[in-house]
C-alpha cells in the first residue's frame, strides 16, 4: 500500500506527506488545516507529472469561506481542471489549503 497526500496552502506552497497505510482522519484534518473536513465533489482526478491522469480525492475545511480564508488560485485551478475532464464546469473557488489524496489501487480502497 502507497499513497501520498499533497496540501496545497494559498500561499502557494506544497506539503508533500507519503503514506504507507490508510490515511487517518486526523492526517486530513492536519492537511487541511484543520476544522471539519468536506470532501471536494468532482475532484477526483489529477494530472500526473507524467502527463497522466490518475484518480484522486480532494478535501477542504467545509466552513473555508465562512472563516473567511483566503482563495486557494492553485487547488481551484487543479478542480477545475478535473471538473472539466468530467464534463462539467464551475465558477466556484476553493478557500484554504486542500488536501489532495492518491495512490495504488489498495491504498485508493480506502476511499
Amino acid at each position: 500500500m502507497k499513497g501520498t497526500i499533497i496540501s496545497i496552502t494559498p500561499d502557494f506552497q506544497r506539503i508533500i506527506t507519503d503514506c504507507t497505510e490508510a490515511v487517518t482522519l486526523e492526517q486530513l484534518r492536519e492537511a487541511i488545516g484543520g476544522g471539519y473536513i468536506e470532501l471536494i465533489p468532482f475532484f477526483n482526478n489529477i494530472e500526473g507529472t507524467d502527463g497522466l491522469i490518475i484518480r484522486c480525492v480532494a478535501f477542504c475545511d467545509e466552513d473555508g469561506k465562512l472563516k473567511k480564508l483566503r482563495f486557494n488560485e492553485i487547488a481551484t485551478s487543479l478542480w477545475r481542471n478535473a471538473i472539466r475532464r468530467n464534463g462539467h464546469q464551475s465558477n466556484d473557488v476553493l478557500c484554504g489549503p486542500v488536501a489532495i489524496v492518491f495512490g495504488d489501487k489498495e491504498f485508493m480502497e480506502a476511499f
